[in-house]
């Protein structure tokens, strides 16, 4: 499914359910669910600094709840978009380079140059030199290890999406991200 058709569907599902089985895709405690029944009453500007500060931390609560596939994946994919240019219809289509192998690569390349440059240092009598930049490949060996663990989950979220096992958590993302709307428009008056 591509983004317009995940949209549809979740406007599809939404127009046959109650205001009440809207609000149970949130999973809300009861206090909760009482809470935001009273901000719809008075108005998100009428609470007090507390209940501001309570009605701020729900809803970064059920953003994070609504992010499609987790906020890690969520994460990855927005990642993709802003820095690579790789769009969720990308993904399903399959066949993308993997960004991260790039990234992987400069960093052996700067490892391996950093310690022919603290070898050189080393034999030239330059100890402290040497174990300056000796010590830069601990940052870059890091940095290794984070791209790893991102290539491999690029791999696995592009092949999520590609035989469509990610089409659900989009759907339901997308009617939360909805009914979020619906219930933002309720609470600012």
């Amino acid at each position: 499914m591509n983004d317009e058709e995940i949209k549809s569907e979740a406007k599809r599902r939404l127009e046959t359910m109650t205001e009440q089985e809207k609000r149970a895709m949130f999973q809300l405690k009861p206090e909760d669910e009482e809470f935001l029944s009273y901000v719809e009453k008075v108005g998100q500007k009428s609470l007090n600094p507390e209940q501001s500060k309570k009605f701020v931390q729900l809803l970064v609560t059920q953003s994070a709840r609504a992010a499609s596939g987790g906020l890690q994946k969520a994460g990855m994919v927005h990642q993709l978009n802003e820095e690579f240019s790789i769009s969720k219809d990308d993904l399903r289509k399959g066949g993308v380079k993997n960004p991260y192998k790039a990234k992987m690569v400069k960093d052996v390349a700067v490892a391996l140059a950093a310690n022919v440059a603290a070898g050189a240092l080393a034999l030239g009598g330059i100890l402290p030199g040497a174990v300056a930049v000796e010590a830069t490949t601990a940052v870059v060996a890091a940095d290794f290890a984070a791209q790893l663990k991102n290539y491999h989950d690029f791999k696995k979220l592009q092949a999520q999406y590609s035989r469509g096992e990610m089409d659900e958590a989009e759907i339901k993302s997308a009617m939360m991200d909805e009914v979020f709307q619906e219930s933002q428009r309720r609470w600012n008056h």
